[in-house]
């Protein structure tokens, strides 16, 4: 699974969520723990992106990308986030949902929406 993560989350160490200053060259933090990776990338537009991922063991970096330094993590999620952006889009478009402070009535709306895309 690989995924981003909030930055303003707790359990994120503050050495993961600090830019570097106006720096054209992109910046990596790797950090490892029992299966999981997190990845604090800064692009070279220096926008920062945390990842965290549980297929990912090790600090690659791919080389066969257009930007320089940029980890093998950043890559794979680039690649097959495009899913979950078009079932967020259609879920936009099609929606059955209704303002409701019933918290059962929200599930089911979500459900219908997904089921409507599945359909």
């Amino acid at each position: 699974m690989v995924g981003t993560i909030r930055k303003n989350k707790r359990e994120i160490p503050v050495e993961f969520n600090s830019k570097r200053k106006k720096s054209t060259i992109p910046y990596n933090m790797f950090g490892f723990k029992e299966g999981t990776t997190l990845v604090s990338h800064t692009s070279q537009k220096g926008k920062l992106v945390l990842l965290l991922s549980t297929m990912h063991h090790d600090d690659a970096i791919d080389h066969t990308t257009k930007e320089k330094n940029k980890p093998e993590i950043t890559t794979y999620y680039n690649k097959t986030k495009g899913a979950v952006d078009v079932v967020d889009e259609m879920k936009g478009t099609y929606s059955v949902s209704r303002k409701t402070n019933h918290w059962p009535l929200v599930i089911f709306f979500s459900i219908l929406n997904i089921s409507g895309i599945n359909a």
